[in-house]
């Protein structure tokens, strides 16, 4: 039972705009990412009125938002604002979002276009040739790029073999960053913070020996 009487309406406003940053902001710390990562959010203040007095539920109660864009999200994510924002259990529907909940007062709800699953870190990969300036390579629209972005468990695709700066017997060995440490392209990177790592080509002098018998 959530002790929610015959008769109480259920009121829906959306948050003022003077409080809407703040908001927003709080909402993309709940979820491990920046405010920029969104490509939709809505903050509504949802409250259940009876009598002319806010009540609150004794239980959890499912809500479903009708959102009237709600056809452009694709990955909701809902941040209820209690005691302390809390990152909710949504589902998509055809017109919005649903989830349960134990009380009423402010929820964002936000989408990354399937970016954030919760825990959105990304590490951005950069890349520098041998002699310390950028290196730069093409992407799949044929791009000039210098770094890769990557969430969890995404491969770190190749970028090509970097030639500035090398003799015309070195051998390309690989990526290494600022501590030494190769790093695989074409294998799955595991993010578990939000960081830029520096990446710079590591060539290797190949010397001929020739024997005279």
């Amino acid at each position: 039972m959530t002790n929610i009487p015959e008769g109480a309406e259920l009121v829906v406003e959306d948050v003022a705009q003077s409080e809407y940053d703040n908001y927003l902001n709080k909402a993309a710390k709940a979820l491990n990412t920046d405010a920029d990562a969104f490509t939709y959010a809505k903050l509504l203040d949802i409250s259940i009125v009876y009598e002319g007095q806010e009540i609150q539920p004794n239980g959890k109660v499912g809500v479903e938002i009708q959102l009237k864009d709600g056809g452009d999200i694709s990955n909701p994510q809902v941040v209820h604002f209690g005691k302390d924002p809390e990152v909710l259990d949504a589902t998509k529907t055809d017109s919005g979002v649903a989830f349960a909940t134990t009380g009423f007062s402010v929820y964002a709800v936000v989408d990354d276009n399937g970016t954030g699953n919760g825990k959105p870190y990304r590490v951005t990969y950069e890349f520098y040739n041998a002699d310390g300036s950028k290196y730069y390579f093409k992407d799949s629209a044929d791009r000039d790029q210098h770094t890769q972005i990557l969430k969890d468990g995404e491969v770190l695709e190749d970028v090509g073999i970097p030639t500035k700066g090398a003799s015309k017997n070195a051998k390309f060995i690989g990526w290494f960053d600022a501590n030494g440490t190769q790093v695989q392209i074409g294998v799955a990177q595991k993010v578990t913070e939000n960081k830029t790592v520096k990446l710079t080509a590591k060539l290797q002098g190949i010397v001929n020996v020739f024997f005279v018998t």
